[in-house]
């Protein structure tokens, strides 16, 4: 931008305005938003970097995207100028404000979800050993089975007053993974099932081809983990014929374990670990609780932390069961 066009009375008159829409916009934001810092300059400008990241997502050409590029440009600085002088104005009563307001609850609740990260869900021996020839080499745990599908199934709660539609978890998964699920129990009930291979088209459609219309309604096949995570967001705002997203986990197998810790996302593992030994060809990628685990940031948390994010109590020690002792943990990155 040349310098003598940077004052002209059509750019600061532009410059204002959206500035006060985004200030009004994040007034909101930083209320509802559940962020752990309390520094509200950060706040707002973290939920400003999100949103614009969310929208990038969903804007329809690249002018859209280079237009958004502009105004990160050009109004960064300013808002956080604006901040931090305390320039801040309330939402009004009109009928352009009220629908302000309802766009910003409707995008604090998807940054909610996106605050909350991805989650990888696993069960591991003590050296990390989790398969064998392609199966669980230890015998079926109805308890350990049941804890997953009550965890990975149980969604945010919306507010009564609330009229946006009831969100749905989201599991993800390789190809491999959805075949190793018996076709009976496939999509996995009560959850967006995405489903990620590296196959072209004939393979993203033979996996819905088996599947009855209303199953297909729970499930989308992505080429990777990224796509995957942007059908998601997409989802958010109905381009695809699945409910609003909750939490969201990644199931595996393992080389998708890889790649997910080593996205910024993925917030907590929550890892069942099994104390008996077992014969495994397949390991989970990190060794949570060596040095590796621990130059990744990533710490142990209490049962209560646990119990908190799962949404139920956990019980307290180890569970023996079939003859095999195990306990579940949780683990999150700093």
């Amino acid at each position: 931008m040349e310098a003598s066009l940077r004052n002209t009375p059509a750019l600061i008159a532009r410059i204002e305005k959206l500035t006060n829409d985004l200030i009004r916009r994040f007034e909101t934001l930083v209320a509802l938003a559940p962020v752990e810092r309390t520094d509200r300059n950060f706040t707002a400008y973290s939920a400003y970097q999100m949103e614009v990241e969310t929208a990038a997502l969903h804007s329809r050409t690249y002018a859209d995207e280079i237009r958004s590029s502009e105004d990160i440009l050009t109004l960064t600085r300013q808002m956080q100028e604006m901040w931090l002088f305390g320039q801040l104005s309330t939402l009004g009563e009109s009928r352009a404000q009220q629908k302000t307001e309802e766009d910003a609850r409707a995008v604090a609740e998807v940054l909610a979800r996106l605050i909350q990260g991805e989650t990888g869900v696993k069960v591991a021996t003590a050296k990390n050993g989790i398969g064998r020839n392609g199966t669980l080499p230890w015998p079926a745990l109805k308890q350990e089975m049941a804890y997953f599908a009550r965890v990975t199934r149980r969604s945010p709660s919306q507010p009564p007053s609330s009229s946006s539609a009831q969100p749905q978890n989201a599991v993800i998964m390789g190809r491999k993974t959805w075949e190793s699920i018996p076709s009976k129990f496939r999509p996995l009930k009560g959850r967006t099932n995405v489903v990620l291979t590296r196959q072209a088209g004939d393979q993203r459609t033979s996996i819905l081809a088996e599947l009855d219309e209303a199953k297909r309604t729970h499930v989308l096949v992505a080429g990777d983990l990224q796509e995957g995570l942007q059908m998601l967001q997409h989802a958010d705002k109905g381009t695809y014929a699945v409910p609003p997203v909750g939490k969201v986990f990644v199931i595996g197998g393992n080389s998708l374990y890889a790649v997910a810790l080593q996205l910024p996302q993925t917030k907590r593992i929550l890892l069942t670990r099994v104390q008996k030994e077992f014969d495994c060809d397949t390991f989970f990628p990190v060794d949570i609780e060596g040095e590796e685990g621990r130059v990744a940031g990533w710490v142990r948390k209490t049962r209560e932390d646990l119990g908190a994010f799962v949404g139920e109590e956990v019980a307290e020690g180890k569970v023996e069961e079939q003859g095999v002792v195990y306990e579940f943990l949780m683990y999150e990155r700093d």
